[in-house]
């Protein structure tokens, strides 16, 4: 087991996290929680954008696959997609359960209808 990756941790390897951008989905039980960007082709660095409500253990996870890319690059997935201004772009998914889904929902529905 390693540990988990923090964002001073990740700084040092060329990650940096950036403020959050869009909201998390789910969609056929996996969750979007955010994106990494790999410039190290540009300026040596790579990219977390979190997705709004993002934090502790997604952070981690988005943290792991940047740190991942800024130690061995980011290899062969057909899921990188290469932006012209921003540089290769993935978005970074999660598995949830049917439980968390529902409850997700749930709360999106309590905070649009107050």
């Amino acid at each position: 087991m390693s540990a988990p990756t923090t964002p001073e941790l990740a700084e040092v390897l060329g990650v940096i996290v950036r403020d959050p951008h869009g909201d998390i989905t789910v969609e056929n039980g996996w969750m979007r929680i955010g994106t990494v960007i790999d410039r190290t082709d540009r300026d040596g660095t790579v990219h977390v954008v979190p997705r709004f409500g993002v934090g502790g253990n997604g952070l981690e996870r988005l943290l792991a696959v940047a740190t991942s890319v800024a130690v061995m690059g980011r290899g062969v997935s057909p899921a990188w997609r290469y932006h012209p201004e921003l540089g290769w772009v993935v978005c970074v998914v999660v598995r949830v359960s049917e439980a968390d889904e529902e409850a997700g929902a749930a709360e999106q529905h309590k905070e649009l209808t107050g």
